[in-house]
């Protein structure tokens, strides 16, 4: 499984994408769910709704876990945002309480080491954070 947030001025959200395996060396991938919100009137910062991107990743890790009836051998992470990382993988620093609360619930439903960074415009998460790409873009960039 791969998870992908993504954040903009106009919204931020995640999505699921299954990549399958079969026999004779062929991958197929397909669009499992996706979350969409409307950025708050509080206005945050990009990092923070970037941040919030990856909340939502976490919480679709859970729901999919919960619901999806097969075996998932491995799942990734993945976010453009650089910060949010930073945030996932420091260990020592004390943060904002936005950013506590954020970075201590994703840390509960995944692992620090399952996030990986990805080119901002190769992010599928794009889709739900902007629109503008296709879903068989989308999944043309897994395979």
């Amino acid at each position: 499984m791969h998870y992908f947030g993504d954040a903009s001025l106009d919204g931020y959200g995640a999505c699921a994408y299954l990549r399958m395996f079969y026999k004779l060396k062929q991958i197929h991938v397909a669009l499992i769910t996706a979350k969409s919100r409307v950025i708050p009137s509080k206005g945050l910062t990009v990092p923070c709704l970037e941040l919030q991107a990856a909340v939502e990743a976490v919480r679709l890790a859970a729901f999919v876990r919960t619901e999806l009836q097969l075996e998932i051998n491995q799942e990734y992470f993945w976010s453009d945002s650089t910060a949010t990382l930073g945030y996932i993988n420091n260990d020592d620093k004390q943060f904002y309480m936005f950013t506590t609360n954020r970075d201590e619930e994703i840390r509960q439903l995944s692992s620090p080491e399952h996030w990986y960074h990805i080119p901002g415009n190769q992010n599928p998460a794009d889709i739900v954070s902007r629109g503008g790409l296709s879903n068989r873009a989308c999944c043309q960039q897994l395979v």
